[in-house]
């Protein structure tokens, strides 16, 4: 699997195009390190009472996810928060509590 496959298959596990404009991300990369994987700023929010306006996902060699959430400002980087060897379908809620970012708007009931 190709890198731009890797990053696709990636941020649909995530819900799509639209979970990106929850979140408001932009500057989308795909990544060839490891396996292949995504990464992209989003709008401002706090982890462990800290800036953050980005997160890496990166495909590991157990088939599993590696996250890195991080604050960007001008040139410089600091990671916030690292999780390794996500499975897939914990990654939408490890991203939600970890970021209290939400991909998802939920279910309306009239």
């Amino acid at each position: 699997m190709t890198h731009m496959a890797v990053a696709k298959t990636i941020i649909e596990q995530f819900g799509g195009g639209r979970s990106t404009y929850m979140i408001g991300a932009k500057n989308i990369v795909a990544h060839n390190e490891k396996n292949g994987g995504v990464s992209m700023k989003h709008m401002k929010t706090t982890i462990n009472s800290k800036p953050a306006n980005y997160f890496k996902v990166l495909l590991n060699e157990n088939d599993l996810y590696d996250l890195e959430f991080g604050w960007i400002r001008g040139h410089t980087y600091t990671v916030r928060e690292t999780f390794t060897n996500v499975f897939a379908e914990d990654l939408v809620e490890l991203f939600e509590d970890t970021t209290k970012l939400y991909l998802t708007m939920g279910e309306v009931r009239f």
